[in-house]
């Protein structure tokens, strides 16, 4: 999506064939509907190589939505980890431990399993290591073969409530978009800028499962 093909918000894309998707973070539109500046006015300058996509971070005291103390949106890299771009997500919040909700345009959201230390005002976790917050009847995270654990992708449609989970709806969401080639679309599972049978792949791979992180 960055570096080989221009396509992340504010870029300009690499064919003059595609439209460029406009500049800011992708989150402020339903279901997150989330107002942060992060990517205004944004340029393929601003994006370094090891960039990936934008991620919506969430903090909270408790398990339940409503217990939400901050969120910002941040960039997840080639590594894996998340870098802000704009103001500190724990600033003035005042806590000592919090909950760490992670949110993917396209994946299922996560949840760190209990609460995490603020520790000289920094917050660290690594979601890799393990299995994030489930119950009996739920998934949370995905383990790969070669041992760490990521988000399971497929969730297109992100209306889902109470929680996340992949069905039906998202693979409908991939069929209308289905030979979508070059652009930063929602039902690009893989990433890669074109909506194809590898992204079908992922869905059908993960349909069927869902999480109990409260929305």
């Amino acid at each position: 999506l960055n570096a080989l093909r221009g396509l992340l918000p504010g870029q300009t894309p690499l064919t003059a064939l595609v439209a460029p998707t406009p500049s800011g973070q992708p989150y402020d539109i339903a279901p997150w509907n989330y107002n942060g500046i992060e990517g205004l006015g944004w340029t393929n300058g601003n994006y370094t190589d090891d960039i990936v996509d934008w991620i919506l971070v969430s903090v909270r005291t408790e398990t339940d939505k409503n217990t939400e103390a901050g969120m910002a949106a941040g960039l997840l890299q080639k590594d894996g980890s998340i870098i802000f771009p704009e103001s500190c997500l724990l600033e003035n919040i005042g806590l000592d431990s919090v909950y760490i909700v992670l949110e993917h345009r396209n994946h299922m959201g996560i949840m760190s399993p209990n609460k995490v230390p603020i520790i000289n005002k920094t917050l660290s976790y690594d979601f890799t290591n393990s299995d994030s917050y489930k119950d009996a009847t739920s998934v949370g995270q995905k383990q790969f073969p070669t041992g760490e654990w990521g988000m399971f992708a497929g969730d297109a449609n992100q209306s889902d409530f109470p929680s996340f989970d992949i069905k039906g709806t998202d693979k409908t969401l991939w069929l209308n978009n289905n030979g979508v080639f070059q652009a930063y679309k929602i039902a690009d599972f893989d990433l890669n800028g074109d909506v194809n049978g590898a992204d079908k792949s992922l869905w059908f791979d993960n349909n069927g499962l869902s999480s109990r992180v409260p929305k």
